[in-house]
């Protein structure tokens, strides 16, 4: 499901970013603990075809939420980040958004 807003923009090609995702409005009860985050990156506008491997680390969990470092975008693609978390009661959820890469700006 979509989250319903994007991420904020990158500068491509620097930063490095914990992005994550909440899923404590989609849990019936705060007790299912999240077990697992699954993150993937593909690419919906632009080129990119080492998008998957722009997640630098393992899914961190949190309660009901998870985040994952990302980073080194390509400026002027844009990206869908996706994260598949399950829960203790065997229960999958799924959320994604957006990150467009902007070029970074230097200078006055």
């Amino acid at each position: 499901m979509y989250v319903g807003r994007d991420f904020s923009v990158s500068d491509g090609g620097y930063e490095v970013e914990a992005y994550g995702f909440d899923f404590s409005a989609s849990i019936a009860t705060p007790r299912d603990t999240m077990t697992a985050a699954a993150f993937t990156l593909a690419v919906v506008a632009g080129a990119d075809p080492g998008a998957a491997g722009r997640i630098l680390g393992p899914a961190v969990i949190k309660n009901q939420s998870a985040s994952a470092p990302v980073g080194q975008l390509v400026p002027g693609v844009k990206y869908r980040l996706q994260c598949v978390a399950t829960f203790a009661s065997g229960k999958q959820l799924s959320l994604y958004s957006f990150v467009l890469a902007v070029p970074l700006r230097t200078g006055a």
